[in-house]
């Protein structure tokens, strides 16, 4: 079936991937370099079994490599939101990896946070009304086991700015992943991409199907979030520096320089 009957789910999207791969060849191009480096990197590492920092850091790879192939997938097809949103998880992981490898002690500190996460877990279940009488007696016990580890510990709950600020990457959380937010979650702001409006200010219809709007930029956020990534866990894994590292480098910029100068597309839809 068609696109107009099935949506993304049909086996005419191809067309489109065709199309939009013709359209950000180059970048695409890039991306799936860079894609192969870091898979042959990921199968590779070694990590010491009582070393967190490198259990943490090959983890956080195997995580972030799932989340740029996402970005290809459905960067290709179109599907720029969802891009978009697993950019977001992308630059989180990054966050991470590189707070580590600034301070190896901050891995200690992240896993010392699952606490909080722990904490929300228990109290979500608190609020239910299916839990038995002995279930809820036993959630209560476990929050309040947590509760005492946070107070006899004073840990402080971190948020993602504080993870990005560790790994000295504050700029990148305050301008691409903050701009991201609102994708992620159901604001009224992110719906203004579905809607067209006309010249006289009337909602004129419901925008839908592939949509390569910012697909370029999207694509080399990715790029460089990505890059970031590898070279912190060259420092993490003691690896000598990788001329491949390099050449993807220079090749994001010029693809930036590119970008920048190049004219926005007339239609945005595919």
């Amino acid at each position: 079936m068609n696109i107009e009957a099935e949506g993304f789910l049909s086996r005419d999207i191809g067309q489109w991937i065709e199309r939009h791969r013709r359209d950000c060849g180059g970048v695409f191009a890039l991306c799936e370099q860079v894609n192969e480096f870091a898979q042959k990197m990921m199968l590779s590492l070694e990590p010491h079994n009582r070393c967190l920092v490198e259990m943490l850091g090959a983890s956080f790879l195997s995580r972030g490599m799932s989340s740029f192939q996402g970005m290809i997938l459905l960067g290709e097809r179109g599907m720029i939101n969802e891009t978009r949103c697993l950019l977001r998880c992308l630059l989180e992981v990054t966050f991470a990896v590189s707070a580590i490898a600034k301070d190896p002690g901050f891995a200690h500190t992240l896993c010392e946070n699952d606490l909080y996460e722990q904490k929300r877990c228990f109290n979500a279940v608190l609020r239910g009304s299916h839990l038995s009488d002995e279930d809820m007696r036993v959630a209560r016990e476990e929050l309040e086991k947590v509760r005492r580890q946070i107070k006899l510990t004073n840990l402080k709950e971190l948020s993602i700015r504080d993870i990005a600020t560790a790994g000295g990457l504050t700029g990148m959380y305050d301008s691409a992943y903050k701009m991201l937010s609102s994708i992620v979650h159901a604001s009224v702001r992110s719906l203004g991409e579905t809607i067209r409006v006309g010249e006289d200010g009337d909602a004129k219809e419901i925008l839908w199907g592939p949509d390569v709007r910012d697909l370029e930029l999207v694509l080399l956020t990715g790029l460089d979030t990505m890059m970031i990534m590898l070279k912190t866990l060259c420092q993490i894994f003691s690896l000598a520096p990788s001329e491949d590292l390099e050449l993807f480098q220079n090749g994001f910029e010029e693809r930036w320089k590119t970008f920048v100068t190049k004219e926005p597309p007339a239609s945005s839809r595919g």
